[in-house]
């Protein structure tokens, strides 16, 4: 994506342009960060805090034909669903559902191949732990574990994965099972 030339794309008669409302637009557009680059990121942030409708859309449109410039509109329905059903999963108060952990990993990596969920360990904090059977391509056996260490709320907290480029924390069942644990000496 070449970010000096977004400005002349031309969005007309395109997806992008028929969504004109301000709010709609940068909630579109903040929804790309859990697929997004470093670059990408900054230039949505950037374009986002400008709120220029119209960069905004350009942006848009330019991520998803960067995409697929055959069919960006059908790569961009395809996330969009998969980001309202992360909204509808896993968003809180305060957070929209691609900004919490859980709703980050389901759109970067898709849904997991299994989810264990657990409340009942007496001294651990509730848990979920998803596994992928492939990640990427070249990964295989990934887990995820997520924990809600406030025990308040819907929002559970990414606390290790095994995956490349995720939180590794080599304490993580320490963290999990410190519920009772007045005092965390694993150091």
């Amino acid at each position: 994506m070449d970010f000096e030339d977004i400005e002349s794309v031309d969005i007309t008669s395109t997806f992008a342009e028929k969504i004109t409302n301000p709010d709609s637009i940068r909630f579109y557009v903040a929804s790309l960060f859990p697929v997004a680059n470093s670059v990408e990121k900054q230039y949505a942030k950037n374009v986002t805090n400008s709120n220029d409708v119209k960069k905004m859309q350009q942006f848009l449109y330019s991520f998803w034909e960067s995409k697929n410039d055959q069919f960006p509109e059908a790569e961009w329905n395809r996330y969009k669903h998969e980001v309202m059903k992360v909204e509808n999963a896993y968003a809180t108060r305060i957070k929209h559902g691609f900004e919490t952990d859980m709703g980050r990993v389901w759109l970067k990596y898709g849904p997991p191949n299994d989810s264990d969920f657990s409340d009942h360990e007496p001294s651990s904090y509730p848990y979920i732990l998803w596994h992928y059977y492939t990640l990427g391509g070249d990964q295989s056996n990934k887990r995820f574990i997520f924990y809600n260490p406030h025990l308040v709320g819907t929002e559970f907290f990414l606390l290790h994965s095994d995956a490349k480029g995720e939180m590794y924390n080599p304490y993580w069942q320490y963290d999990l099972q410190g519920r009772n644990t007045p005092l965390k000496n694993y150091e």
